[in-house]
């Protein structure tokens, strides 16, 4: 039962992936953008990412060397699954090549939005 509700989960993903085109936040288990890695589109809100298999089918253990920003995604990132966090959430606009340069802990939940219109 577990592995169908994983399988239901990555179909999901994957369609919304397919379904919003260009905008995107990819976290990569590697740094360079290499390596596994999953994608989603905004709206959507991963409470734990360990629900999810890289797309080598691995765990991502809340590992990332890296966050890819496609179109005008951005994504706030959380270390403890539920979006909550131990250290300050951080907000991301842009792709960063190599996470440990501005975060140095896990990531267990996201929120991938698209950003908000300036006042």
């Amino acid at each position: 039962m577990k592995l169908f509700c994983k399988l239901i989960l990555v179909s999901l993903v994957s369609t919304a992936s397919m379904a919003f085109g260009q905008d995107l936040a990819c976290l990569y288990k590697g740094t360079d953008f290499q390596g596994p890695k999953f994608c989603f589109s905004p709206g959507q809100q991963p409470p734990d990412l360990n629900m999810f298999p890289l797309s080598d089918g691995s765990a991502s253990n809340g590992m990332f060397g890296s966050i890819e920003i496609r179109g005008t995604a951005t994504i706030i990132i959380y270390d403890q699954t539920q979006y909550q966090s131990t250290v300050q959430p951080l907000l991301i606009t842009y792709s960063v090549s190599d996470l440990s340069t501005i975060w140095n802990t896990v990531i267990n939940s996201i929120d991938v939005e698209y950003p908000q219109p300036q006042q």
